[in-house]
């Protein structure tokens, strides 16, 4: 999720060339499996890992087209950040596959997401706060 709305946020008219995305290994592994090899699905989307950094095989700068995605696994200012024109964006995602419940099955993700915006530390005046939620 974070990802895919990072790719969309670089693809705006006024979006800055850079954007961070955080992983850390919580969203990649689980019980020492792999649960998401971000590192084949980056590159299958054309993206290059340009200068490793940390511990982890995923962190570092990746390129592609002159964008760069910066990997980090310091989500203290939220999951996706990046600016476009003047603003600068902060999100939280959440992950999961969502299954057929009777309700709003988005609504519990939604408010862990915006639960989590609200204890940034980091916001300035101007800063736009988001939200994304994986959906059927």
């Amino acid at each position: 999720m974070a990802l895919r709305l990072a790719f969309y946020i670089l693809a705006l008219p006024d979006a800055s060339p850079s954007i961070t995305v955080c992983l850390d290994r919580h969203h990649i592994e689980s019980g020492g499996k792999v649960i998401f090899p971000v590192c084949d699905f980056l590159a299958s989307e054309g993206w290059t890992l340009t200068e490793p950094t940390g511990r982890r095989p995923w962190l570092g700068t990746y390129t592609k087209n002159e964008r760069r995605l910066l990997m980090s696994p310091n989500s203290h200012g939220g999951d996706v950040f990046g600016t476009v024109g003047d603003k600068r964006i902060r999100a939280e995602c959440k992950k999961g596959k969502l299954r057929r419940t009777k309700g709003n099955p988005e609504n519990k993700l939604v408010h862990e997401a915006i639960g989590q915006l609200m204890t940034i530390e980091e916001f300035s005046h101007g800063d736009v706060a988001d939200s994304g939620v994986p959906s059927e």
